[in-house]
């Protein structure tokens, strides 16, 4: 029988080298295109691109998807006509071509208060620098820096890794008052270029005749600064790929738009008659002043970065809140605001800062906001009632409590104030009360349950519920201001439906690291599951579900490790299982008939199951040429004497038969199997429903709701849950995932070679609450 052998290249054919974001159409080297399919067993595609039958030939089609970095790629891919199959690897390379790019035009900087091209000295200056990515969708965030040798800053001013250029500008001094004034012998020639010193105007021609001595002068002459553009190059980079583009600041020293300024020489460029010496006021203070209580007195200090010379004042003062002063000297608001009934009140009012040098004036006006809170405002009321219901033992919890505040735009926390909750349960602080109530107490780990017998002591409900387990504890809610807090008493009773200790079986992939970080970029994508729309974030029984964990069997009578294992001698063997559709589904209280919450999972595909059949737990294959063998035909072990094998030990030959004991799925006295087990996810549940005891509402809320226009329980769904969604936003959540993720599940290889199970008994009979590995015997009657 020849070799199938569909390929027509050797193993490790580079598939070329491809640009990101271009289509890419290759046909697959075969020389057979009808009756085969083909498929990509281990390795990754690069993302975008999918093996596809199209025009009557194989090809890998597709766009890559934006890298942050050249990539090579390596995959196998099998062949299979569904008898026979046979694999290729192959190799490509992904290049990027989206290097970082600049919006911000290179050269002089808009850096002055009105956008001017030069900035005053002595000022403070802040300017955004713009770029953006071609690659922004891998999520590598850009960084701008200024490299060794690249030019300097203005003194005083920085670049940060976000591209913000700020800072106060320190001035370069042109003389400084050490120098002296330039008179003879006052300090050594040629020092310094007096020539643009300032005259002294109370020296020794200033006074009458030896009222002074001679070449008298007031060393206290103010200092001239220099003007200067500094040029620096700007390095824009993603972490793999950079650019780089060349800028300049032009800082105006303190003479430089006087009416003697020597520098400008008649030619103003970019400055125009409107330009001063004087330098802008620069606030400090941020606009949103905050939140006050009313019926209290306020300080507010207003902050310039320089205050010299400043004059302060108010465009509106009847803007301010009633009771509020301004002081034109300080520029601070003080005074006592009265009583206020409403909720809240917000207050806009504009200040002006004004600074007077040599008869030219420069003001800088800046607005601010105030809230106040009236005396009546910070209320909270509680919305749950104190009667919290009552809560099955061993089922996951979905209880929550709410308040809301009469602050607008206020969260509320919760805290526990008095008592104790159920064990097993903790309240999160927005309000959510998670877990299992335990039900028996469980020595290994130290996990108390409803009641508890130690040997020691004897403790009903830890002394703080009756015996019919209703606990009784005090919750204290808060705004986030800390302007109010409310406590109320709940109880909730915690029933007892089972006696019998029930497990979970599920069962996940372990994945590769690259299937492993593709998997978690998708998941915790927060454009394809937004954070407002995620049920009970915080749950680690809801929430996102980031372990691609699926539901084998729901609630299974709590055994010996043991008696799991040999329910999984026969047809229980590794196996992949195969992504089918996206769905949803919504959960609805049994008792309540509310909503309560919604999932999107993934319905997984058995192999072995097609269209929802499946085969028997055990296939008998008739073998005419089996014959039977008959244990140690030649009686040659029975008739020897385990005497005589005694003395003649050394010497006695052995015998050349081997007995040994029957397992379940092999027969001694059957050479040739001819019985075999299919490995199917139905009879993997028909094997483990055999250890116990099972109790179908140990099954999620959501498969035991009706669906809509149903009438009747969804039932069990063999699943991978992504996400556990607030009412209503499944289907956006979907749309996320089909339309922009661009995610293809088929790059996770989702192969199951054990069970994990929530608990067993250990040899003292006692429920360990651990998750427990079961890992899968492999052999050859389990197809």
């Amino acid at each position: 029988m020849p070799v199938f052998n569909p390929w027509t290249v050797a193993s490790g054919y580079d598939l070329g080298s491809h640009v990101e974001g271009t289509s890419v159409d290759i046909l697959l080297p075969i020389n057979v295109q009808t009756g085969v399919t083909f498929t990509v067993i281990s390795g990754i595609l690069p993302s975008g691109l999918a093996i596809r039958y199209l025009g009557g030939s194989w090809k890998i089609l597709g766009t890559p998807f934006l890298t942050t970095n050249n990539t090579d790629f390596s995959f196998c891919i099998r062949a299979s006509t569904g008898v026979s199959i046979s694999d290729r690897t192959f190799k490509m390379v992904v290049y990027t071509t989206g290097l970082p790019e600049f919006i911000t035009p290179a050269g002089e900087l808009p850096v002055g208060v009105g956008g001017q091209y030069y900035v005053m000295d002595n000022s403070y200056v802040s300017f955004q620098l713009d770029g953006f990515d071609y690659n922004d969708t891998t999520g590598q965030p850009l960084r701008y820096y200024i490299a060794d040798n690249d030019g300097t800053l203005p003194p005083g001013v920085t670049l940060n890794d976000k591209g913000l250029v700020s800072g106060f500008i320190k001035p370069v001094l042109q003389i400084s008052v050490g120098d002296g004034s330039g008179n003879f012998d006052e300090s050594l020639f040629d020092k310094v270029g007096f020539d643009f010193g300032k005259n002294s105007t109370n020296g020794y021609d200033s006074f009458n005749y030896d009222s002074v001595f001679y070449d008298y002068s007031d060393l206290a002459t103010s200092p001239q600064s220099l003007s200067a553009n500094y040029q620096f190059r700007v390095t824009l980079t993603d972490g793999v790929n950079s650019t780089q583009r060349v800028f300049r600041i032009y800082v105006a020293g303190s003479d430089e738009f006087r009416a003697d300024s020597t520098t400008l020489d008649g030619q103003a460029g970019d400055f125009n008659a409107s330009s001063s010496f004087i330098r802008t006021p620069v606030w400090i203070t941020s606009g949103n002043l905050g939140v006050f209580r009313a019926n209290n007195y306020i300080t507010i200090p207003m902050a310039l970065y320089d205050d010299t010379s400043i004059v302060f004042g108010i465009v509106d003062e009847t803007a301010l809140p009633p009771g509020l002063k301004f002081d034109p000297n300080g520029g601070d608001l003080y005074g006592v605001v009265p009583y206020q009934p409403s909720v809240s009140k917000t207050y806009t009012f504009t200040l002006t800062a004004t600074r007077y040098e040599e008869g030219e004036s420069v003001t800088s006006t800046k607005t601010f906001t105030m809230g106040l809170l009236g005396e009546v405002t910070s209320q909270i009321l509680w919305s749950t009632h104190p009667d919290l219901g009552s809560i099955p033992a061993n089922y996951v919890s979905t209880l929550s409590i709410l308040a809301t505040s009469t602050v607008p735009n206020t969260s509320v926390s919760y805290v526990l104030s008095d008592g104790v909750l159920p064990n097993g349960l903790t309240l999160n602080p927005d309000g959510e009360i998670i877990g299992t109530p335990v039900q028996y107490y469980d020595a290994i780990n130290n996990i108390k349950g409803l009641t508890t017998i130690d040997g020691r002591t004897t403790t009903f409900d830890h002394d703080t519920v009756t015996f019919d387990h209703v606990y009784i504890f005090s919750i204290t809610a808060q705004d986030q201001y800390g302007y109010s807090d409310v406590t109320r008493k709940f109880t909730l009773k915690v029933t007892t439906p089972n006696t019998t200790s029930y497990s979970n079986v599920t069962a996940k992939p372990l994945l590769v690291p690259g299937q492993r970080l593709l998997w978690k970029d998708f998941i915790n994508n927060a454009t394809i599951f937004p954070s407002g729309s995620i049920y009970r974030p915080n749950d680690p029984n809801f929430g996102l579900r980031t372990d691609l964990n699926m539901l084998v069997y729901a609630g299974i009578e709590t055994e010996l490790a043991a008696a799991y294992v040999g329910a999984m001698g026969l047809g229980v063997k590794k196996k992949r299982f195969q992504f089918g559709s996206i769905k949803t589904a919504i959960a609805t209280d049994t008792v309540t008939d509310q909503d309560v919450y919604e999932v999107v999972y993934i319905q997984m595909i058995d192999p072995l199951e097609p269209n929802g059949k499946h085969l028997p737990l055990s296939i008998s294959v008739s073998n005419p040429t089996s014959q039977v063998v008959t244990t140690d035909a030649s009686n040659s072990i029975w008739s020897t004497n385990l005497a005589d094998l005694m003395i003649d030990a050394p010497t006695a030959s052995r015998p050349a038969y081997n007995v040994t004991a029957d397992s379940t799925g092999y027969t001694a006295g059957n050479p040739n199997t001819d019985t075999y087990y299919p490995n199917s996810i139905t009879n993997w549940q028909q094997r483990l429903s055999k250890v116990g005891l099972n109790e179908r509402n140990y099954l999620p809320l959501w498969m035991r709701s009706i669906p809509v226009g149903k009438k009747e329980e969804l039932g069990y769904v063999l699943c991978v849950p992504l996400c556990f969604c607030k009412v209503g936003t499944s289907t956006t959540i979907v749309t996320n995932i089909k339309k922009l993720s661009g995610f293809d599940f088929k790059s996770i290889d989702f192969t199951i070679d054990r069970f994990t199970i929530t608990a067993v008994r250990n040899s003292s009979n006692q429920v360990v609450q651990s998750d427990k590995y079961l890992v899968f015997r492999n052999d050859r009657i389990t197809v």
